[in-house]
């Protein structure tokens, strides 16, 4: 669905409905309506029941199915707003399940207010998070719950809102968001609007003494995540018919029809060495055209030297270590930089494969 979406300014809102809708189509069942009609008179218990049949998959997706929370069952009276129709609609019913959301967003006194609503046939959530803008901690997080599916039972986890506090709204957050509040001791619904909440388009995230917005927050240090190089690819394509393999995910060097033969070319970053960088530079490089079954033939490098940090004598061992780890053709384009802490190779090899080309007729 993000392909089909795009990018463009409605892309996310268009993702988000989606998902959404995906999600309401699961409220329901489709039980026969005898059996469905187990759940008239709000008997909880046969309801609990009729969910382990109608959703496969909701065994251990929360607390309420676990073993632990059928336990409760016999200890305490639970309630539910459950009803047949959930089970088993009627032929041509309308409005079988309906459901409204809100979120907004304020700054006020120095903080950051989120405040995120559900209200649906079996929900009611009301969620409130403060961050302070200085720091970045989650200050206030607390939500109210006129609703739940088995009040008595869903009511056990949504205590842990209480762990988000301390907590800094960082790019780490959303991970521990699940930690804190998913999985068989949480609650599914108290998860992902809290997620949905942090994600939502337009929104912004504290982070730090700075507000970022949710699609301007910093990268995590590293390689860029798959979905994102994948939905660069997909927006600008490769037009030349002679580029066999061009840019994908997974894939480390180019492959080119040149006719009788296949170029291979390849461009791998070398960072973190500080010893024997232009060996390290070569043999990455040169691996990626290896495992294409081609062979290595020129090497391009560019280095980038840290400022206030490189001597003549440095660069003079550095291209020493490049010329006793290279043979053939060689070019270089060096500069000093503000921000390099090392000296590190970031472009290198073009290699030709002279393995003979395979080409069938019909």
């Amino acid at each position: 669905m993000a392909e089909l979406a795009g990018s463009g300014p409605g892309a996310a809102f268009v993702l988000g409905a989606v998902v959404e809708v995906a999600r309401l189509a699961r409220q329901t069942a489709k039980l026969p309506r005898e059996r469905a009609e187990r759940a008239a008179g709000g008997n909880a218990w046969e309801c609990w029941q009729l969910d382990m049949t109608g959703w496969v998959d909701l065994p251990n997706s929360c607390f309420t199915y676990t073993d632990a929370g059928r336990s409760l069952f016999g200890s305490r009276t639970v309630a539910t707003p459950m009803q047949p129709d959930l089970y088993s609609s009627r032929l041509g019913q309308r409005r079988v399940f309906e459901r409204k959301k809100v979120a907004r967003l304020t700054r006020r006194d120095g903080r950051l207010a989120l405040f995120h609503s559900m209200h649906d046939n079996v929900h009611g959530f009301e969620i409130t998070y403060e961050i302070d803008l200085a720091t970045g901690t989650i200050v206030r997080a607390e939500h109210l719950t006129p609703r739940l599916p088995y009040m008595g039972i869903c009511s056990e986890p949504q205590r842990k809102i209480t762990a988000l506090l301390g907590e800094t709204a960082d790019d780490g957050l959303r991970r521990r968001i699940q930690n804190h509040l998913g999985g068989e001791t949480g609650c599914a619904q108290l998860y992902d609007l809290t997620s949905d909440l942090l994600e939502a388009p337009g929104l912004s995230v504290q982070v730090g003494p700075c507000i970022l917005p949710a699609s301007m927050q910093s990268l995590p240090i590293g390689k860029l995540r798959a979905e994102t190089l994948q939905a660069i690819f997909d927006k600008h394509h490769t037009k030349d018919p002679r580029v066999v393999v061009g840019p994908k995910v997974g894939e480390d060097a180019a492959v080119i029809d040149m006719g009788d033969r296949y170029l291979v070319a390849t461009s791998d970053p070398i960072t973190f060495a500080t010893a024997e960088i232009g060996w390290y530079a070569l043999h990455v490089n040169a691996n990626d055209i290896a495992v294409r079954g081609a062979r290595p033939r020129w090497f391009l490098a560019t280095l980038l030297l840290p400022a206030g940090a490189t001597s003549d004598a440095s660069v003079e061992a550095l291209f020493a270590d490049l010329h006793s780890a290279c043979e053939g053709s060689r070019s270089f384009s060096s500069e000093a930089t503000p921000r390099s802490r090392t000296a590190s190779i970031v472009r290198s090899l073009p290699a030709r494969c002279w393995a003979r080309s395979t080409r069938t007729s019909s």
